[in-house]
């Protein structure tokens, strides 16, 4: 197995589109990530390319499911270009196409097996931002949501000693923002007084595949019915959720 970036990739002669971030490819067709004691698995630390694929390939639902846990290759994302270019080799190729921020899902769905790739955004979208008068968050996928709790604590702290604001979500603060909204948000404790962090979107932005294969990936920008426009500053360059927060 190799691990490359996507740039020597194309040199090799084995894309023939740019891809700026790094490819992890599965060791063989038959491997199963290992899951143990004497696995690597979260490390990656051993300096072999398989250690490096275990940990790579690694999420919650790997001890339960290992079988789902094993995509054909790993790519991470670094922007958007990077986003579309796997949407589209995916279409291409006529895989499946499984897309991981943090890897909290506990059946493995973030993850794929067989000919089927896997688009890690862990870290191709850390861009937030508050706008204090209308009390409206805009931020990418990729980020922990309790550094986003950290940050609007901070941000919206009153003089007075008061908490400030905060977006409800799911216990473990170590969820990413992308996934948990995809997934509509669920907590077991927060949703009966606040609701669930879907019920506070108000805009999110998605690469959708081409309408046919050779096509080219589509860009929709979604908005929650009934949203105050003046909320909305959809970014041009990356894929982004704008929501209310909680008080």
């Amino acid at each position: 197995m190799a691990t490359v970036s996507g740039t020597d990739r194309q040199k090799e002669g084995k894309n023939t589109t740019s891809f700026g971030g790094q490819i992890l490819d599965r060791p063989s067709d038959d491997y199963v990530v290992k899951v143990g004691a004497e696995s690597d698995v979260r490390t990656g630390n051993s300096g072999n390319s398989t250690s490096e694929y275990n940990a790579a390939a690694y999420s919650f639902g790997l001890s339960s499911f290992p079988e789902r846990c094993r995509p054909k290759q790993i790519y991470y994302a670094e922007n958007e270009q990077d986003v579309v270019h796997v949407v589209k080799l995916a279409c291409e190729r006529g895989v499946g196409l499984a897309v991981r921020t943090g890897g909290h899902q506990y059946g493995g769905f973030c993850s794929t097996t067989g000919e089927n790739l896997q688009l890690d955004v862990r870290d191709a979208f850390k861009y937030k931002s508050y706008d204090a008068d209308l009390d409206v968050i805009s931020l990418g996928v990729s980020w922990d949501l309790d550094i986003v709790d950290a940050w609007m604590r901070e941000l919206t702290r009153k003089k007075d000693g008061a908490k400030g604001c905060f977006i409800p979500h799911v216990e473990c603060g170590n969820v990413h923002a992308g996934g948990h909204m995809q997934s509509g948000g669920l907590s077991a404790m927060i949703p009966r007084s606040f609701g669930y962090f879907a019920d506070h979107i108000l805009q999110f932005t998605l690469i959708c595949p081409p309408l046919e294969r050779g096509g080219d990936p589509i860009k929709r920008t979604v908005t929650k019915p009934k949203t105050d426009p003046r909320s909305l500053t959809p970014r041009e360059d990356l894929p982004a959720a704008s929501a209310s927060s909680a008080t």
